[in-house]
């Protein structure tokens, strides 16, 4: 599954995480909607663990081909890291570890 999908760009990586990230504050506001949204939150876990994946993989191949990251081949590596960092996503990924998927909890703090 992972090689045969066609990698996002940049900035639909950092636009559905952020979206996803939000998806998933609303979803489980109060304990109540926590409980009654279980399939949602379940569905936004996996959903954040796939953005995260595809954002690292493109930061791995710019770092294994010693790229600056200001190069034009790892424009998107850095376009990425810019975004990623901008919309403050490492912060409200942490925020929101309490709502998330185990898995995808070991993925966002590794």
């Amino acid at each position: 599954s992972g090689a045969a999908e066609e990698r996002l760009p940049p900035e639909e990586i950092c636009h559905r995480l952020n979206q996803d990230i939000d998806a998933l504050a609303t979803a489980t506001e109060g304990s109540e909607a926590a409980g009654q949204n279980h399939d949602l939150v379940r569905k936004l876990s996996e959903d954040i663990k796939k953005e995260l994946q595809g954002l690292l993989e493109v930061l791995e191949e710019a770092a294994e081909r010693g790229e600056k990251i200001t190069g034009t081949k790892s424009q998107s590596a850095g376009e990425l890291l810019d975004q990623f960092l901008s919309a403050d996503l490492p912060t409200r990924l942490v925020k929101c570890l309490g709502q998330l998927e185990f898995e995808v909890r070991k993925d966002v703090i590794g």
